[in-house]
């Protein structure tokens, strides 16, 4: 729609020319802004014709015209050109001068300085040399956050400088910038830090950055340099929070206001002192207790920041008071570092007014707040508000930096240095919402139609400018401006729309939102503002935001907010006010007290019936015209100022349609039926405008406010609730109607409610729950004691005895057992079964076994994996045997080398199961960082590498069994090579050396994930992949091969971390193949994931994280969209597995991570296309599965929320002409070693028992039921006392001569014939058992019954 507009009078014109002819007698020197006798230097005076000759010469015009606080920016000025022997000074407020200069082509250039505030600076220009400043403009200092990256150097991995000299963190840090942002060819590398000295809260206190020292001096200005850090001298090393400053190498160090490039701020951990460095946790714990002291003496700010709204819609609809952290945005994909199970976070806008605080609310997946109290993911209120506060210029309201020095580096301090969150949490718990009031919304939108604060609805359709709402409480004044509109065949219509909104608070700047031809123009003091540069203002009295479609957003400091977006040719308006705003509105959107029958009131208070006619709403409408005294608006065309600076406010002329007539032949009607539904708004105004568009606009514009008003009801809270002592609690949502129930440990008895409820008076049901010891268990505890010691000694007596008597009797056994005997058993037992060939490495110290260590044997379609287990008993020195190796394929029917069979008889007879060797399959990586690695590697390379420590002896490091008791990350009482964290590669920790290092990666060349080709050189030019290349601040693995998909590129490389290449080159390789830890360097985007190294590339094939694909391989791995990042959001993906001939298809989940119930993957026919299993976030899938068929589809759906890493699925086809004498695939290792036990079943004959626990081939590990313990508990009891029985008969006896190996190889039969039993238990069914023939030996007191 567009608006009608009227011709300007002659009138009009010969005064704007009287203006324009008499103008030359004055001059906009010094005057910039003014309006003069006989011309204007104001903003509005171009469009009006009316500026003064030298206006564009002395008011300056500037690009870029914002830059980051710290200042060094050069910019240039635009509209003025200079002597180039001028001497350009350039003064900020009035005070802070920097030099600039003239450039050839005679445009003069000014450097911004270090501010210590936000929003727009004035600053004037003097061209001879400071004596006068005739020429002014304004310069937008911007939070140094918000700067975009291309102005900054960049601090290559982040995370690794800010972690420096902590554990696992050593080796080169680089830092990039862009080359061109300096006029130098060798530039300086500066370190400053931030401090603030005086008493707090106090005029004495005062912010400073001060030059610390150079890092490096006349560097090339390349763009890049890379550095090993060493710690700062003298005390300069006890600056933790700084930011390094890259200048030209012809300024001095440290000076001032000279061209710069900063980067981020950041903890300083990479200069940190040797006390640091020896025991960065020592040294950041009392760090931490340092802070705690200090935060003890300040003032408490949370009693004055206001409360979290309780859920996420409020928190998103409250937007006059709370804007998106950007740190944690479900607009971004909800990648929230620092509050782990968060998907979105806001910050309060306003500061608290005495000291300046800030608030931060963060949320679940189900809307919920997370609390400290619950989670280290909960929201945490800051005693420095991080965008600042005005007047800004003293702690702790500097932008950014106070929120540093009081809340950032603590964090560092107590919970990312050190383990001492708790006291962090302590001094930052998150507030829960039981004070929290949602603000009261009113919109228009339209014809215009009007929904007011408490919910009443009109429609007024005057032409002219109206006070929509305006308050005593804080001079908030908001102006709407109408006008008529046009219909579809050009006429004007009788009905009017939004055009423009102005709006104020006490003596705020003002802002005003007009249509401008089709599009939103946004004026700031009457000049028109770019939001080019930056979408986030912070202006006087108010923030102002811009989204990308054009949504203004405006903050009062009152917590006031105003929302206007652009729909259907007319503006819509949206205003928020808090509860302390009640009884102090009045205007077009009424009185705001919840009482609809005084909406209608006009300025001398009486009030008219809410059930007034159209005309008697169009008298009220016209009473609220404003005045030309108390207008907002900009006039600045003729248009305006003819029609409505020096027109009537009300057109009363103008006489709109009260009530469109609805004409069932209209053809229209039909269609706006279908459109509108039963929404009168949308009726009314298709029937007034003719337009279905608009009708379309009111509707959407209607749905929204609605949906807005029941985002914004009050929500009641109970408060937090505690676990009891000795107890747990389920449950963490603490609004109306929510549960909380309650568990007590083992041995402990509940007392009081086991289930409370919120009730709507804000008070929880029951009564406040505790456990207490229960006297039961203190009997069952006191007396297992007891029985505990009284069996341990006659064991131990019993079992002296006994090999004191065996020692006698085979004294001569293990000198004179030759090749062939007991091996010769051992590989007959073997040759039934079809385990794999193991290699037994034994010790003889009484016939105590000490280590395993199997190998894989070759089978056809196996992967050749690592050695698969080492055993060590108890207190065997490790030392003495080997690593394990990568297993090679053996000849066809030729056997591994075994050690000598006297120590393989020994431990057969100890009776050590060979249950150990793992599938080499679990050995191999299906995520990007080996997180998943569970090999057996346990140096840090296969060739002269280091020796990894045992897990379970690393206590002096932050990862060993003592911390991660429960196998979190692969841990155990092992060496292997492992990443508990999340790195970029598995790593141990090895024996510390001079250099400090005490850890190191570990070069595995079987954890590659498929489609991971390797890590390769790269020399130059040409690079391994010739196709297309980019760089990229935001680079993963997955970003550079869907870049290179796009392209139809086979290949993806990517390069030290920021660089990314597609090609087809079957050459890659060329340049010759690097140790995959030289591609570690991490990917800018994701700091889990390696990309590349200097000089070297790390390739993919781009199939992996393809949506879609159709696999005929017999095998494959097939990844979820975008791996390894996390899936994407509105994903339908297909994948066809077809191998002709195959009688079923194994599958297997090497990876499954996906939470949300709506996000689901589906295996179909491929022939009837029905579905045969479906797995989401609430029903996962079996660890292995087949199905019989030749033809599957791989179905996956992502909606629109909750992204998780998605999924890694493994296929095999069997075709049983092949595999027929294999296992079956879908065994796990249970189901073999079941198998194999029935297969042995006439290998060896013996009366001993052997029990053996596994766990379900289809099921996880859960909880084991009280009565299969019980059951177990007797079970054992009874097999004690039966051995123990069988032992004190043999006790006085004399043992029988054990045959020599000759003879015992030469038997076929054996004289005695019992059984063992080998019991299976598997915790989601039930026990089965087994029968299993071993060898029986002549002597009962074997190592089997005497250890």
């Amino acid at each position: 729609m567009k608006f009608v507009g009227m011709d300007v009078s002659f009138l009009i014109l010969f005064t704007l020319t009287v203006l324009w002819n008499a103008g030359a007698q004055d001059s906009c020197a010094h005057r910039c802004g003014e309006l003069r006798g006989t011309c204007s230097c104001q903003v509005t005076c171009q469009s009006l014709g009316i500026c003064c000759p030298d206006y564009k010469e002395f008011c300056l015009q500037i690009s870029p015209y914002s830059g980051s606080l710290m200042g060094g920016k050069d910019f240039l000025i635009e509209n003025t050109a200079f002597n180039t022997s001028s001497v350009v000074i350039c003064r900020f407020k009035q005070s802070i001068k920097t030099s600039g200069y003239v450039a050839k082509d005679g445009k003069a250039h000014c450097i911004s300085p270090l501010l210590y505030e936000t929003g727009f600076i004035p600053f004037e220009v003097s061209t001879d040399g400071g004596v006068t400043f005739p020429y002014s403009g304004t310069w937008l200092s911007v939070h140094h956050s918000k700067v975009s990256d291309g102005e900054k150097c960049m601090l290559v991995n982040e995370t690794k400088w800010q972690y420096y000299g902590t554990p696992n963190t050593d080796g080169n840090l680089t830092l990039t910038w862009t080359q061109q942002a300096l006029a130098a060819t060798h530039v300086n590398i500066e370190v400053w830090g931030y401090q603030e000295t005086g008493d707090s809260y106090s005029e004495n206190w005062l912010a400073e950055w001060k030059y610390l020292y150079t890092l490096a001096r006349e560097i090339p200005n390349t763009g890049k340099f890379s550095f090993i850090p060493i710690p700062a001298k003298g005390n300069y090393s006890t600056w933790d929070f700084g930011i390094l400053r890259i200048t030209p190498r012809s300024y001095s160090d440290g000076q001032s206001n000279i061209p710069s490039v900063w980067s981020s701020e950041h903890a300083l951990a990479w200069h940190l002192g040797k006390e640091f460095r020896n025991d960065s946790n020592a040294w950041a714990t009392a760090k931490c207790i340092e802070w705690q002291r200090k935060e003890e003496k300040l003032p408490d700010f949370m009693d004055e920041i206001i409360d979290c709204p309780c859920t996420l819609a409020q928190a998103r609809a409250d937007t006059g008071r709370f804007h998106t952290d950007y740190g944690c945005d479900i607009e971004k994909g909800s990648v929230c570092t620092y509050h782990p199970g968060a998907v979105h976070c806001v910050r309060a806008v306003q500061a608290s007014p005495q000291y300046a605080a800030g608030q931060q609310c963060c949320y679940d997946s189900t809307g919920i707040q997370i609390l400290t109290r619950d989670s280290t993911g909960g929201s945490t209120p800051d005693r420095g508000h991080d965008w600042g506060s005005p007047p800004f210029m003293k702690p702790p309201r500097i932008p950014g930096f106070s929120h540093w020095l009081y809340d950032v580096i603590s964090f560092y301090y107590c919970c990312l240095w050190s383990d001492n969150c708790h006291i962090y949490m302590k001094k930052r718990p998150s507030s829960d919402c039981r004070t929290y009031r949602p603000p009261r919304a009113a919109s228009a939108f339209g014809d215009p139609h009007f929904l007011t604060f408490d919910g009443l609805n009109f429609t007024f359709k005057g032409q002219g400018e109206y006070m929509l709402v305006e308050s005593d409480l804080t001079s908030l004044r908001v102006q709407g401006r109408t006008q008529q509109v046009h219909i579809c065949n050009g006429t004007g219509a009788q009905v009017t729309g939004l055009s423009a909104v102005a709006m104020q608070e006490n003596n705020s700047d003002v802002i005003e939102v007009r249509y401008s031809e089709d599009h939103l123009e946004v004026l700031l003091n009457q000049k028109v503002v770019n939001f080019s540069e930056q979408s986030w203002m912070d202006l006087k009295g108010l923030f102002l935001h811009s989204t990308a479609d054009q949504n203004i957003t405006v903050m009062f400091s009152s917590g006031s907010g105003v929302e206007i977006r652009g729909s259907g040719g007319f503006l819509t308006v949206t205003v928020l006010l808090p509860e302390t705003f009640m009884n102090h509105t009045q205007g077009l959107f009424g009185v705001m007290n919840g009482n609809t029958e005084d909406e209608y009131t006009f300025k001398n208070k009486t009030t008219m019936s809410v059930h007034a006619s159209p005309q008697q709403l169009f008298e009220f409408g016209a009473h609220w015209a404003v005045e030309n005294g108390t207008s907002l608006f900009t006039y600045d065309t003729e248009f305006l100022l003819n029609n409505f600076f020096y027109g009537e406010k009300h057109n009363a002329s103008f006489l709109p349609v009260f009530i469109p007539y609805e004409d069932p032949a209209d053809p229209l009607v039909k269609h706006m039926v279908l459109l509108c539904g039963s929404d009168p708004f949308c009726r009314f105004d298709v029937l007034t405008t003719r337009s279905l568009e608009v009708g379309l606009s009111t509707r959407l514009s209607h749905q929204n406010h609605k949906l807005l008003v029941e985002n914004l009801k009050p929500v009641i809270s109970c408060g937090w609730l505690d676990h009891p002592t000795n107890g747990r609690k389920n449950g963490t949502n603490y609004l109306l109607g929510s549960s909380i129930s309650f568990i007590c440990d083992q041995g402990y008895e509940l007392t009081g409610a086991k289930e409370r409820i919120c009730q709507a008076t804000g008070t929880w049901s029951g009564d406040r729950p505790s456990c207490v010891a229960g006297a039961d268990n203190k009997q069952v505890i006191l007396l297992g004691c007891v029985f505990g010691i009284v069996g341990l000694a006659v064991l131990a007596r019993l079992t002296f005895l006994c090999r004191k008597e065996r020692h006698k009797g085979n004294q001569k056994l293990l000198s004179e057992v030759r090749v062939g005997s007991e091996f010769g058993k051992m590989k007959r037992i073997l040759a039934h079964t079809d385990l794999d060939r193991c290699t037994v490495n034994a010790q003889s110290d009484g016939l105590l076994a000490r280590s395993l260590i199997c190998h894989s044997a070759p089978r056809r379609g196996a992967v050749t994996g690592h050695t698969c287990c080492r055993a060590s008993a108890p207190h065997a020195s490790r030392s003495a045997w080997p690593a394990p190796t990568p297993s090679a394929p053996a000849a066809p029917g030729r056997p591994l080398p075994m050690e000598p069979p006297a120590l393989a008889a020994a431990l057969a007879l100890s009776g050590l199961a060979l249950s150990c060797c793992r599938d080499p399959l679990l050995s191999e990586c299906y995520t990007a960082n080996g997180a998943d690695y569970r090999g057996t590697q346990n140096q840090t390379s296969q060739y002269a590498g280091k020796p990894c420590l045992f897990w379970n002896e690393t206590f002096e490091h932050p990862y060993n069994t003592l911390k991660y008791p429960n196998g979190e990350g692969g841990l155990g009482e092992h060496n292997y090579c492992r990443n508990p964290d999340g790195d970029v590669s598995p790593w141990c920790y090895i024996a510390e050396h001079e250099d400090g290092i005490y850890w190191k990666y570990c070069e595995i060349p079987s954890c590659r994930m498929p489609g991971n080709l390797g890590c390769y050189k790269d020399h130059g030019e040409p690079p391994p992949l010739t196709g297309t290349s980019e760089t990229s601040n935001k680079l993963t693995i997955q970003t550079c091969i869907s870049s290179c998909r796009s392209q139809q590129f086979k290949f993806a490389g990517m390069e030290s971390g920021y660089a990314c290449f597609c090609g087809n080159n079957p050459d890659y390789w060329r340049y010759g193949e690097a140790a995959s830890t030289e591609c570690n360097s991490v990917c800018f985007g994701d700091h889990t994931q390696p990309c590349g190294g200097d000089g070297r590339v790390i390739l993919f094939d781009t199939l992996i994280g393809a949506c879609g694909g159709n696999y005929t391989a017999a095998t494959a791995v097939i990844y979820s969209p975008d791996f390894p990042d996390t899936y994407g959001t509105g994903k339908v993906c297909y994948w066809t597995i077809q191998v002709p001939g195959a009688s079923r298809i194994h599958f297997s989940f090497a990876l499954f991570e996906i939470k949300d119930a709506t996000d689901m993957v589906e295996l179909l026919d491929g022939y009837t296309y029905h579905v045969l299993a479906r797995f989401n976030g609430k029903n996962r899938p079996p660890h292995t599965f087949n199905i019989s068929l030749d033809f599957v589809i791989l179905y996956f759906f992502s909606d629109e929320i909750n992204q998780a890493q998605g999924f890694a699925i493994r296929y095999r086809a069997v075709k049983d002409n092949v595999h027929q004498n294999s296992i079956p695939m879908n065994q796990t290792l249970s189901e073999k070693t079941n198998e194999q036990a029935n297969l042995s079943i006439n290998a060896a004959r013996s009366s001993k028992i052997l029990y053996v626990i596994t766990t379900s081939p289809s099921h996880p590990s859960s909880s084991m039921p009280e009565w299969t313990i019980y059951s177990l508990t007797a079970l054992l009891i009874l097999s004690v006392t039966a051995i123990m029985a069988k032992i004190f008969l043999h006790i006085t006896m004399r043992s029988h001569p054990i045959p020599s190996a000759a003879e015992t190889e030469d038997s076929s039969e054996v004289t005695t014939a019992g059984e063992i039993w080998s019991i299976f238990y598997q915790p989601s069914t039930s026990i089965s058992i087994f029968k299993k023939k071993l060898q029986s030996q002549q002597d009962d007191c074997n190592p089997l019954v005497g250890n």
